[in-house]
Parts: structure tokens; C-alpha cells; sequence
């Protein structure tokens, strides 16, 4: 049954790849096509932080998309974000430091590429950046777009040892291009080849200017959520002492039925802001109560008998930290998540009562002693799935810990399933 129960959340933890694939990205949005016509609908996107090389865009959410490459559009907008298409100049040396020449001269080729608007204005910014992370800036003066012009290389110094150099043609350009406000040179020269820098500057080229920013690319948030969890586990429980008779009293009387055990905590949700925040971190902090008992009677004769009890009373703070997918449905979202826990031992109560009755001397003897055999630290792993709905969520979980008892001649192993409810706040 255990092994059934594992396999079928395996299943689930190795569906999120293929879960991944198959989920639509397609967002209210509108494109204007190479006619000016503006057609509202649904846009296809993966990752705001790469500019896409083709767009797919269907009217209907029920439809087959079709698929447009720059220069079929002149632009696109969904969520606030904006996209033009442009026949533009492209540096197109690696930006990966392993692969930089050893020339200074900037690669550039013509391409129909989509750009992204950062800063609207007097003199908008655009940025391209490629899926190996190749960013090419571009501001937008007198109606043609202008590449800044930027390239790595590599170059040998005095000890045959290569250093990365930069060509920084972009501030020349820049000098000539905002060339109404020679106050800012200083600040041009201190400029550097990043969407934060560039975005600066232009904001005090506006204030020199009295032009108006019009349009700023909203900043990627990293949103957190917490809420509560209450729930309870289904626990198995098993240590074996070794090296003994397998059939000795301690073994044969260690509780072996499993156990509902209360549980609650709270969360906390740190959504990743890419693919459309699908994946989060979540972390967890929960109390988890455990108590068992079991008994074992070895009869010798009719009179003369040993009985041996085990009382165990554990009490865990726990802390999750997991690794979140959510399934996007019209009315749902599907949960799959996996990662680790650590349960640190906070109380524990265990007990071995041996009672021997010997009817020849009309003797009972009661022999009490304390099992001080469990790790303060137990490191487990967790899988699980469950359901968002509002800010309800009903989740079920495997939890696996070997090895939890402190000495080597106990073997030892833990196990969980859990049923959670919880409630954003």
C-alpha cells in the first residue's frame, strides 16, 4: 500500500514538466497589424524579460492561435507591456563572457525584431533582449530608432592574462542625441549599459528637457502571501532495536498501528515573478503532535508473566520549504509541489513500563524507564498536490524521514500523509 502511495505522487511530482508545456500563457491583449488595424484578443506569453521572436494571438480563448513574426505586425500590447516591430540594427556578438572576441569592432546585422518600450517620452527607450540573455538598448529619436551602440570583448593585458574590455560607443551617442542638455555629459559618462542607468538618465534628461515621461514599463514584483494551515497526518512509526532477538520484548511491544496526529502552522508564499508567477517558494512552519502506546505480555505460566509497555509522546516544530507549481484553471488552480522538511524536537515523554509478575514469592514488580532515543533534528522529504479555490486551499502530501532514532542499533524510519486545509489571508 505505502509503495502504491509513493509511486502515485511520484506520478505527479514528475507531471510538472510536462503540465508546464501544456498550459496556455495567453493573456487579454491587442495587436495592431502592418494595415494599422487594431485586433483585441488573447496573446500568447511566456516570459515578459525576453523579447519573443514570434507572437501567437488568437480572438477566441477557444481557437488555434495563429502565429506572427515582427514584420507582420507593427506592434503589440498585453498586461501593460508594449511591443513595437522594427527593420533595425542588431549587435549581435555573444554576450556570454566564455565566447567574447578579441576585437573591439561591434557585429551588426539588420533584423525585423520586436522591441520592448522601458520609458515613453520626448526620446522613448526600447529594449531587445534575446533568449541567452543578449540585451540591445535602442532610443527612439525623430521617428527611427537608434541602437546604442555596446560590446564586450576580450583583450590580453602585459601578463598574457585576457581582461573583459567594453566598447562604449553608446555615449558618444548619447552626448549627440540628448545634446539640448550638455549639463547632463558628466552623468552620460557614469552611465552604464543597463536598463536602470539608462532609465535614470533619461528621467533627468526629462526634467532638463520639461518633456513628459508618458509611459514607464511596470517594475517585476515579487508578491508574498501567507495564510494559515490546520490539518492532520497519517502516521506510521517504526523502530526496531537490532542486533537482538527480534522477538525480545522491546520489539514485540513497540506500537506498530498507525495514528491520526493533529497538526497546524502557518505560510508563507514568495510567487517568482517569471513564466507567469506558476512557480513559488513556499515556506512553512507547523507544530505536529505524535502519541502511541503499545504493549507486549510474555507469559511464561499461568502466574508468572512479564508485560512491557511503550508510551512515546513526541511533539516537532516543523519547517517546510518547498518548491510551488500552480495550474491555472477558469475556476481552480491545481497544486503540485515538492522539496524538504525539518522537524526539530521540542518535547518528548517516552516510556518503557515493565511489569513482572512472579505468583511463587507473590511479587509484581514495576520497573519504569525513560526512551531517550529520537534525534532533536529529523530531515525528510515532501511531495504532494491539492487545490486552490478563492482563498481556500485542501492539499495532500507524503512525508518520508529515516533514520530518526539517536543510536545506530535502533533502525528506524517515519512516515506521513497529510491532509491540509488552509486559508490565505
Amino acid at each position: 500500500m505505502k509503495l502504491i502511495v509513493q509511486l502515485c505522487y511520484l506520478i505527479l511530482l514528475l507531471a510538472i514538466p510536462i503540465l508546464s508545456t501544456a498550459q496556455s500563457n495567453f493573456r487579454p491583449g491587442t495587436i495592431q497589424l502592418a494595415d494599422s488595424t487594431v485586433v483585441k484578443g488573447y496573446v500568447r506569453v511566456n516570459n515578459w524579460n525576453t523579447t519573443p521572436l514570434k507572437l501567437a494571438f488568437k480572438q477566441e480563448r477557444g481557437t488555434n492561435p495563429t502565429s506572427y513574426s515582427p514584420n507582420e505586425l507593427l506592434g503589440f500590447e498585453a498586461e501593460d507591456y508594449i511591443y513595437q516591430s522594427a527593420l533595425v540594427d542588431v549587435e549581435i556578438s555573444p554576450s556570454n563572457s566564455s565566447y567574447l572576441d578579441y576585437s573591439s569592432t561591434l557585429k551588426v546585422a539588420s533584423k525585423h525584431i520586436f522591441l520592448q518600450q522601458i520609458l515613453g517620452g520626448d526620446k522613448p527607450l526600447y529594449l531587445n533582449r534575446t533568449q541567452l540573455g543578449k540585451k540591445n538598448f535602442y532610443i527612439k529619436d525623430e521617428g527611427q530608432f537608434i541602437l546604442l551602440k555596446h560590446k564586450q570583448y576580450k583583450q590580453e593585458n602585459s601578463a598574457g592574462i585576457d581582461k573583459v574590455r567594453t566598447n562604449k560607443s553608446y555615449v558618444t551617442q548619447l552626448v549627440e542625441i540628448l545634446n539640448d542638455c550638455p549639463r547632463l555629459n558628466q552623468n552620460i559618462s557614469k552611465t552604464a549599459y543597463t536598463k536602470r542607468d539608462l532609465v535614470q538618465l533619461l528621467n533627468s534628461y526629462s526634467h532638463c528637457s520639461g518633456s513628459t515621461i508618458d509611459y514607464v514599463i511596470k517594475k517585476s514584483k515579487t508578491p508574498i502571501k501567507f495564510g494559515l494551515l490546520f490539518g492532520a497526518a497519517y502516521s506510521h512509526l517504526s523502530i526496531t532495536e537490532q542486533g537482538v532477538d527480534p522477538l525480545n520484548d522491546f520489539n514485540l511491544a513497540f506500537p506498530t498501528d498507525n495514528s491520526i496526529d493533529p497538526t497546524g502552522g502557518v505560510y508563507i508564499d514568495i510567487i517568482l515573478p517569471f513564466d507567469q508567477q506558476k512557480w513559488s517558494i513556499r515556506n512553512e512552519v507547523a507544530i505536529i503532535y505524535l502519541q502511541r502506546r503499545g504493549s507486549y505480555r510474555n507469559i511464561i505460566d499461568e502466574s508468572n508473566y512479564r508485560l512491557t509497555t511503550i508510551d512515546l509522546q513526541f511533539t516537532h516544530f516543523k519547517m517546510n520549504h518547498l518548491i510551488r507549481y500552480t495550474y491555472r484553471l477558469p475556476k481552480l488552480e491545481l497544486l503540485l509541489n515538492g522539496g524538504v522538511s525539518h522537524a526539530f524536537l521540542i518535547n518528548e515523554s517516552n516510556r518503557r513500563i515493565v511489569e513482572i509478575k512472579q505468583s511463587n514469592f507473590d511479587i509484581s514488580t514495576i520497573r519504569t524507564t525513560a526512551v531517550d532515543s529520537v534525534r532533536p533534528h529529523e530531515l525528510g522529504t515532501v511531495i504532494g498536490f491539492g487545490v486552490q479555490y478563492g482563498k481556500w486551499s485542501l492539499e495532500t502530501r507524503y512525508e518520508s524521514t529515516s533514520q530518526i532514532a539517536k543510536f545506530k542499533e535502533f533502525q528506524s524510519k517515519k512516515t506521513r500523509i497529510y491532509l491540509l486545509l488552509g486559508f490565505r489571508l
